[in-house]
């Protein structure tokens, strides 16, 4: 229902009740998934402090546990959250911290035993936070290995048209037009996939038109163009929102115009 200090309420009740019954933690999985929940929670209720004990208290946890009770479930949930943490920090632009995070977390995350789901999710982030940060080949790798790696191809399939896109503005960077057409045709060919998500299909025909022209003052008036479409994206279109929140290409397309300006 959208009410976010409410839940924070809720949450904090809660979440102070069960520590004041329990010395010690005795499901590890169950509590990680309610630390990542009051994470969530603290992010819609602009509540950074909240978000950052909460962290803390994931990474004691961790640290406190014997190897045995690391469990797949256990590892899931912890990097589940750890997910959030990192999506959190590309959505508020700071991509040197999302980076840092990431990269310290990546050795782990990509050998251990995590579900291909988180896995899949953790790459996302990553590529969108190289891709912002600048390090576009290392977005590149990150694209490639969601795309490359077959367990991948059955999870998490919602998050594969924000990964097009990211995908088309790292072709974009590296003037690949030949990628560019080919993932243009292919995104385009699965048009009923994200149907009602007007801006996906704008952000695609944006590409289109871009590989069409060499000539700066061009680009820069599609950039513009297109930033104006997102600016005036309608609030009751839920999925338009949702989709520009989850894939940073409004981000991205705000230092290709300062860039290119």
């Amino acid at each position: 229902m959208n009410e976010y200090i409410a839940s924070k309420k809720c949450f904090e009740n809660f979440i102070n009740l069960y520590e004041s019954f329990n010395e010690t933690v005795d499901d590890p999985e169950e509590y990680l998934w309610h630390l990542n929940l009051g994470i969530i929670i603290s992010v819609f209720s602009d509540d950074t402090v909240l978000l950052w004990i909460l962290d803390e208290k994931a990474d004691s946890l961790l640290d406190s546990l014997p190897v045995k009770s690391k469990s797949t479930a256990v590892l899931t949930n912890y990097y589940t959250l750890k997910n959030s943490i990192i999506a959190y920090l590309t959505h508020i632009a700071d991509f040197k911290e999302a980076k840092i995070r990431s990269e310290n977390l990546q050795a782990e995350i990509l050998t251990k035993k995590v579900k291909p789901s988180i896995r899949k999710i953790f790459l996302a982030n990553l590529c969108q936070t190289y891709l912002c940060h600048g390090e576009i080949m290392k977005a590149l790798q990150c694209y490639n290995a969601i795309n490359n790696t077959l367990e991948y191809s059955n999870v998490r399939n919602d998050i594969d048209p924000g990964m097009n896109i990211l995908g088309l503005a790292i072709f974009f960077e590296l003037d690949s037009s030949e990628n560019t057409i080919s993932l243009v045709r292919s995104c385009k060919r699965k048009s009923d996939y994200k149907s009602k998500c007007k801006i996906y299909h704008q952000i695609i025909d944006f590409f289109a038109e871009t590989i069409k022209t060499n000539e700066k003052k061009k680009i820069l008036l599609l950039i513009e163009d297109m930033q104006e479409k997102i600016d005036n994206i309608d609030e009751q279109d839920s999925e338009s929102i949702f989709f520009l929140k989850n894939t940073l290409i409004a981000a991205w397309l705000r230092k290709k115009h300062v860039e290119l300006a």
